[in-house]
């Protein structure tokens, strides 16, 4: 993968070579700052999957993996970091009984912090809210899958 696809600086880094077996490398020497800077953006900003390996006697191992959804190995990395706070989403939930009816009426909303992207939904449900419940699950899933372009909407019942 090229520095500039990661978003680091290619004069801050610099790039070394590596030969395993016929197939030569760059690579990039990080000290512990700077890998987690890397591993925050990649993770956090960048939305990316990310897989570390090493070298060791001429075969790559597999240090450590994560996405946004499942930090994995990075937890100890990112799960401080302001910019996992700043992904936060903020739910609001309004109830009310319609007159005649057994349905309950509701407001849902979602609001993602970081880009401030509202997303509000209205529907009926029953008293044991399964609308409510797969409305919400497939909220996260669309963000978790896609969080630059969900806008969600969900189906009447």
């Amino acid at each position: 993968m090229h520095p500039h696809q990661l978003g680091v600086n290619v004069e801050v880094l610099f790039s070394q070579l590596i030969l395993l077996g016929l197939t030569e490398l760059t690579y990039h020497n990080l000290n512990s700052g700077q890998y987690a800077r890397v591993v925050r953006d990649v993770l956090l900003m960048l939305h990316y999957r990310l897989e570390v390996y090493t070298a060791c006697d001429g075969e790559w191992t597999l240090k450590a993996k994560g996405w946004l959804g499942c930090l994995g190995d990075f937890e100890d990395v990112v799960g401080d970091s302001v910019e996992l706070s700043e992904l936060s989403t903020v739910m609001a939930l309004s109830s009310t009984v319609e007159h005649g009816s057994d349905e309950n009426r509701l407001s849902i909303a979602f609001c993602n912090l970081q880009d401030m992207r509202m997303t509000i939904a209205e529907f009926s449900d029953t008293d044991h809210f399964s609308n409510l419940e797969v409305s919400a699950r497939k909220f996260f899933f669309n963000f978790l899958n896609s969080p630059k372009n969900s806008l969600y909407k969900p189906s009447r019942s």
